[in-house]
């Protein structure tokens, strides 16, 4: 299969979406997408720096929205989850629907690090950047409660905004931790770096579910009676662990390096033994939630504009192209790149066949597309995982003993 002109697709829904303030979420004017949303366009600026030749027109693109996303950072410390420009009325700003999105502050912090490790000689962002992390980094502080270095999220506080996802996530804190060190790297900060070994530890002694997982420090008890898996924890809380499979923190955590050889070797294996049972690709959350189960009547409730999470469908079991971009990447650091290459082919399959629109997700049933088109963060996906195959080298490149 012949990726190639679905990455300058990709490329090209990336400039359309660029605007003075940032990157957009959507061109389209749909469900509050047409916005300059912090993990959409953080996600979308990655791609960007994941490139080849960057070019310096999405660059700045992702460097305005930074900069708009800290001109509006609250005065607690937590950045917006989206920002709207409305024609000759203010700025809208949100920092979240039923719930304040814990993940727009994080990813925000990672996008700064990357940005500014890029570009070396602006010395004039590193300076804007300096007070709205520390305040960023506070805020996320507070948010362990405890002072025991986890975040605590509420139900809808990350991009899973419609699901049922709650408590120490190890999504959020993951994302936490990669910011942590980047940022520490870059501004020269040995109290950030000192905070991200905390949270790497606490995170390595909490969220592993196989046959040798350590002695937990937070909720031994639940974690002792949690069922064996392959993988990491999606979240647990003082009601227990929460063991379904989270695909986009699973990724995120090999990309971290938190494994040791043993467990990503456990890893791959089951998300490559999972992707032959859905065409060479995987969902963002498995088992999928079907009426009967007794999650089923809070899912059903949790919704904003109209519910969207049927079984195989948006987050309850959809195929995540943005998800898939991390996945990939992760796979081709921790020895699994020929399940990349796989993974990347189907993409690029299924892409051609709906004429190249970027949707938000396949359905895991029937691989139709659902959701809005047109979206940078599906595009952004796509590159990050045809970036990875092609060179062979994960962007996120954290620990090259894994690599193949």
């Amino acid at each position: 299969m012949n990726d190639q002109p679905c990455y300058l697709a990709a490329c090209r829904q990336l400039s359309a979406a660029c605007v003075s303030e940032g990157i957009l979420a959507s061109t389209q004017a749909t469900d509050n997408y047409c916005r300059v949303w912090a993990r959409d366009a953080v996600v979308a600026g990655l791609a960007v720096l994941s490139m080849s030749e960057p070019q310096a027109h999405l660059v700045a693109a992702l460097r305005s929205t930074l900069c708009t996303l800290a001109g509006h950072q609250h005065v607690c410390g937590q950045l917006p989850s989206n920002v709207a420009f409305p024609d000759g009325l203010p700025p809208e700003v949100s920092y979240g629907g039923l719930s304040g999105r814990v993940d727009a502050t994080a990813w925000f912090a990672l996008g700064c690090g990357y940005y500014a490790a890029f570009e070396q000689e602006d010395a004039e962002f590193r300076a804007q950047m300096a007070p709205v992390l520390e305040k960023a980094f506070g805020i996320m502080d507070a948010w362990e409660f405890n002072g025991r270095h986890l975040m605590y999220v509420p139900v809808g506080g990350n991009w899973a905004d419609e699901y049922l996802l709650q408590g120490y996530t190890l999504y959020d804190n993951v994302l936490r931790l990669l910011a942590l060190e980047k940022a520490a790297g870059v501004w020269a900060r040995p109290d950030w770096a000192e905070k991200a070994r905390l949270v790497r530890e606490t995170i390595r002694q909490n969220f592993w579910l196989g046959a040798d997982r350590p002695n937990a420090n937070y909720h031994p008890f639940a974690l002792k009676r949690a069922p064996e898996r392959p993988y990491w924890a999606a979240a647990f809380s003082p009601g227990g662990y929460d063991t379904r499979f989270d695909l986009w923190a699973n990724a995120l955590a090999m990309i971290a390096g938190l494994g040791n050889v043993e467990q990503v070797g456990t890893q791959v294996a089951f998300m490559e033994a999972l992707a032959r049972d859905f065409q060479n690709l995987l969902p963002a959350f498995f088992p999928i939630i079907k009426p009967g189960d007794p999650e089923w009547p809070a899912l059903e409730n949790h919704h904003a504009y109209r519910f969207k999470n049927h079984p195989h469908h948006f987050h309850n079991g959809g195929i995540w192209p943005v998800v898939l971009g991390f996945a990939g990447a992760a796979f081709v650091q921790c020895g699994g790149a020929q399940t990349a290459t796989r993974m990347l082919n189907a993409l690029t399959n299924f892409l051609y066949r709906d004429e190249l629109q970027f949707c938000e997700y396949l359905a895991s049933d029937t691989f139709e597309w659902g959701g809005t088109p047109n979206l940078s963060f599906s595009a952004a996906g796509y590159m990050l995982l045809h970036e990875a195959v092609l060179h062979k080298h994960s962007f996120f490149q954290i620990n090259p003993s894994f690599s193949t």
